[in-house]
């Protein structure tokens, strides 16, 4: 027995579904499932590409407090790699010729490989720029959807009309009619389908034109690096998608980049860089705790070629000297805890 599939049209009809609510189906199946690395993670949405100077010793417990349980936006006492890398994304958004193709953000010519500790501030200054570049990307987004919304609606409404006509023809006419269209895609003979037929190939054309739209939702992907490994050890298909949404993005984001001494990893950050270096996608971001020679892990021949497409595609900022932040700030509230239990148990001399 077949059921018949719960059609977009009939989602509108029942008004479970709105105009908006099926331009953003005709969207998210543009991203292919691949919807969480189209954003910025939610850990790092108050990351800004700015910076403040704080005397950390002069702030009071409170402060210190408020520190540890709510980030600052800021880069906070910042060093020269911090300041160099927050410029060199500020030109990027300004579509500065040096660094972008025909002035577009989204199309920058050069990545960046930023090196260091952890909590040196590497991912704080990336994903502050991806947070940006992603707006950049929204609002041409935002055009597309807003088009696709009226698109949408005026299918509806003729699909309504037609709905009416069709009802008003002989049974054996519109059979005829159905049988004579010998292809769906010709415009002039889709108008002798059944409504409810037009309207399903309307929406399959409109799927068509976003994939064929000049910015796709996956423009802008930012994935964790062990996050992505997992992806791709899920199944060669995932694996195959997944691939193919990185090398097509205009942007991708990778953090945390390690190979762990595993091969498989090895070859990933190998495939990943030179895929994108072969396809002239330069608009590539990693953060690491290794130097690109580290990243082979001890294989000199992979090592030398990951150096050498590095020093063509990316620009370095090394992150070695500045402090671990979350070591400065935590390492300040534990004094603060210890000054309290003092004060709480008193001179040494009123113990019991």
């Amino acid at each position: 027995m077949n059921t018949r599939h719960d059609t977009a049209l009939d989602r509108m009809l029942a008004a479970r579904a709105d105009a908006p609510a099926i331009a953003l189906e005709i969207i998210a199946q543009a991203r292919a499932g691949l919807e969480p690395f189209c954003e910025i993670p939610e850990g790092y949405r108050h990351c800004r590409l700015e910076h403040v100077a704080r005397d950390l010793d002069a702030l009071t417990d409170a402060e210190i407090r408020d520190l540890t349980e709510n980030p600052t936006g800021p880069i906070v006492n910042p060093v020269r790699a911090h300041l160099d890398a927050m410029e060199f994304f500020r030109m990027i958004l300004e579509g500065d010729p040096c660094v972008c193709e025909n002035g577009d953000p989204l199309r920058p010519t050069l990545g960046a490989y930023l090196v260091g500790p952890p909590g040196a501030g590497k991912t704080h200054i990336m994903a502050a720029f991806g947070l940006l570049v992603k707006e950049r990307l929204d609002r041409q987004l935002a055009r597309m959807e807003r088009t696709l919304v009226r698109l949408v609606e005026q299918i509806y409404e003729q699909t309504l009309d037609g709905q009416a006509e069709w009802s008003r023809r002989p049974l054996e006419e519109n059979n005829r009619w159905v049988l004579s269209a010998p292809r769906a895609a010709d415009a002039r003979m889709r108008k002798l389908l059944p409504p409810e037929e037009r309207f399903a190939a309307a929406v399959k054309e409109l799927q068509r034109r976003v994939r064929a739209y000049p910015y796709q939702p996956t423009d802008v992907l930012y994935l964790g690096f062990e996050e992505l490994f997992g992806e791709l050890q899920r199944d060669r298909e995932r694996r195959a998608r997944v691939f193919e949404a990185i090398e097509r993005a205009r942007i991708v984001f990778i953090d945390d980049v390690h190979p762990k001494g595993d091969p498989e990893r090895i070859r990933v950050i190998q495939q990943l860089i030179e895929r994108r270096y072969e396809l002239d996608r330069s608009g590539t971001f990693l953060t690491t705790n290794l130097s690109s020679e580290e990243l082979g892990g001890g294989d000199r021949t992979i090592a030398q070629r990951l150096l050498s497409r590095c020093s063509e595609s990316f620009i370095q900022f090394d992150f070695s000297e500045c402090a671990d932040w979350r070591m400065q700030v935590k390492s300040r509230r534990i004094r603060l805890v210890e000054k309290s239990v003092r004060d709480r148990l008193g001179p040494p001399g009123s113990r019991p």
